[in-house]
């Protein structure tokens, strides 16, 4: 198939792949907006070391030995694995006193995310759906921290950590909903385009005209439009859809002594009437025309009337044949035609449907003609 047969599929089964979208976007829209408000807090931990004898003053943050900014930048380099340790971030909780809140966290390890800025800084971001839940968590885990520096530092040497702190700075999370929806729609989509072409293959669904050809082993003439079948102006006896079918007809069926039976047989297609009214009147333009409706007769009152219209003075009988999946399908009826028009509904038959109608047209030796409906 090409890029045109591609999009043919996509058209006709565009109602599956609209319907997925709209309904993955409504509901993603639905659940979107229902998210409670999150608040995040940026906390900012500078580590310093100093030895217990420094005095206080201007450089009480700065870094006295090439030593001491190792053991700080141990420090620093380790908070990422404390704050990964459920046991820390479980302490941080009962501190704060909303124990209660550490039983519902999914993930426990995730909800500390370190992020390192530097040597001897790191920003710890974390988030809740109440921003006082942040100021006591905030709080309990500075707490938390300055106990851990002091026994770090206890193993390590005789001086102390001093943890500065930035913040908390609180911000409320507002999700890019626009984003959100835009990825969502590109999911959706892909998902109905699956489904529309896995229920084409599974239907076994025909596309293209030429296929049709292919199956019944007889020229397409002809390629009409549903909406032609409803368009009483657009489709009349002069259309440029039967007017090459007439001229086909009239070239493999030139004149004789004796009408010429014509049968226009419709394959899952509920206009067949129309069809062979206006190609009767397309062909009684150029050779006296009569119609025969046989598609409700049964087999041996189809034949009487076949024999009858044979003695009349008409060049072309046109008769409307039972269709192929119809209980009244006569294998004998079609046999007396002298002519076979098959009209297919591309959006309502199979590979499998016309491979038994083809089984059908290759018994008889009357020329075939196909008129497709897409």
């Amino acid at each position: 198939m090409d890029i045109r047969m591609y999009l043919k599929v996509l058209y006709r089964h565009r109602i599956i792949v609209l319907f997925i979208m709209v309904t993955t976007l409504a509901a993603a829209a639905y659940w979107i907006t229902r998210k409670p408000v999150t608040y995040s807090a940026n906390l900012s931990v500078i580590v310093n070391y100093h030895e217990d004898d420094a005095e206080r003053t201007g450089e009480y943050f700065g870094y006295n030995n090439y030593y001491g900014n190792l053991i700080a930048q141990s420090f620093n380099e380790s908070m990422a694995g404390l704050l990964k340790n459920s046991g820390l971030v479980e302490s941080v909780f009962t501190r704060a006193g909303i124990a209660d809140d550490y039983a519902q966290l999914a993930s426990p390890s995730k909800y500390f995310k370190p992020i390192p800025k530097s040597r001897h800084v790191t920003e710890i971001r974390f988030s809740d759906t109440n921003q006082d839940n942040l100021n006591i968590l905030a709080a309990a885990l500075i707490e938390v921290l300055d106990e851990k520096a002091i026994s770090f530092v206890e193993t390590e040497a005789e001086g102390k950590l001093s943890l500065g702190i930035e913040g908390p700075v609180f911000q409320e999370n507002t999700p890019p909903i626009a984003i959100y929806l835009a990825i969502i729609a590109i999911i959706a989509l892909g998902i109905g385009f699956g489904c529309a072409f896995f229920v084409y293959y599974l239907r076994d669904e025909i596309i293209c005209p030429d296929e049709v050809a292919s199956l019944l082993a007889a020229p397409v003439v002809s390629v009409a439009t549903a909406r032609n079948l409803t368009e009483t102006n657009a489709f009349d006896e002069n259309s440029p859809v039967l007017i090459p079918l007439r001229e086909h007809l009239i070239a493999q069926h030139p004149q004789h002594k004796h009408p010429t039976r014509i049968g226009i047989i419709g394959y899952r297609l509920s206009g067949t009437e129309k069809i062979v009214s206006l190609l009767s009147l397309s062909l009684n333009q150029k050779q006296p025309t009569e119609t025969l409706d046989l598609s409700h007769e049964s087999e041996a009152q189809s034949l009487t009337n076949v024999e009858q219209a044979a003695r009349d003075k008409a060049t072309f009988i046109i008769c409307h044949l039972p269709a192929f999946q119809s209980a009244l399908f006569s294998h004998q009826l079609l046999a007396a035609m002298q002519g076979v028009v098959v009209v297919v509904d591309l959006a309502r038959s199979n590979r499998r449907q016309l491979r038994t109608a083809a089984g059908q047209l290759a018994l008889i030796s009357a020329p075939k003609l196909v008129l497709v409906i897409e």
